[in-house]
């Protein structure tokens, strides 16, 4: 595992699980997945902030990965939801208000220097990839309409819509870092019942990293 995730190690032998989630989770098939996700990410490749840095990143992967396993994800939809996760903010351009940083993270995966995010992706999932992280900055009205401008087929339109859906509770939840998320604002209702764990996972984080991230 890169030394410069903090969430793998703590995974694998430091959670103080009292909650039981994570012995049943590390035998599963997105357990697996996850860990695959952080041994891929290109960190040097994130945006680079406190707030949606790779502390997000890291967090939203495995909120992701475990939303994938409440839905009962495929292991193809999880593996691309994770990748959904891993780069939804490289077009960050302000921590704040930048709704088209979907859009332009979007447009970075489509590029050269990402080929490395594209490689182990079918034709058909690229579309999904694109309009996925496009959406998740935008409301949920606008998800049908960007699956169509990036060219989500027909075929494959009620998979992207739930792998968007995912990536969008994923992103939520750890806006408890924030102290301002909405429950309303998720879109599965098991989603709901990882708040408390959401709420965890950024206190040993922030413990682990010794700031503010």
């Amino acid at each position: 595992m890169k030394k410069e995730l903090l969430l793998p190690a703590l995974l694998q032998s430091g959670w103080d699980d009292e909650r039981g989630w994570l012995a049943p989770f590390r035998k599963s098939e997105y357990y697996k997945l996850l860990m695959t996700a952080y041994a891929d990410l290109r960190v040097d490749t994130l945006y680079q902030s406190g707030l949606h840095g790779p502390g997000h990143i890291e967090r939203v992967l495995l909120l992701g990965a475990l939303i994938a396993r409440n839905e009962g994800l495929s292991p193809a939809d999880a593996r691309l939801l994770l990748r959904c996760c891993a780069y939804h903010d490289l077009g960050r351009v302000d921590d704040w208000e930048d709704p088209d940083h979907g859009a332009r993270s979007a447009s970075m995966l489509a590029s050269e220097a990402f080929a490395f995010a594209r490689q182990d992706l079918s034709a058909a999932e690229l579309p999904i990839l694109y309009a996925a992280v496009a959406a998740h900055s935008r409301s949920g009205k606008q998800r049908r309409v960007l699956g169509e401008r990036y060219g989500v087929s027909s075929a494959d339109f009620a998979r992207y819509e739930e792998i968007a859906a995912c990536l969008k509770d994923a992103d939520n939840l750890d806006r408890v870092r924030l102290y301002d998320l909405d429950p309303f604002r998720l879109r599965h209702e098991e989603s709901l019942a990882l708040i408390p764990l959401a709420e965890e996972l950024y206190r040993k984080y922030r413990a682990l990293a010794g700031s503010n991230t």
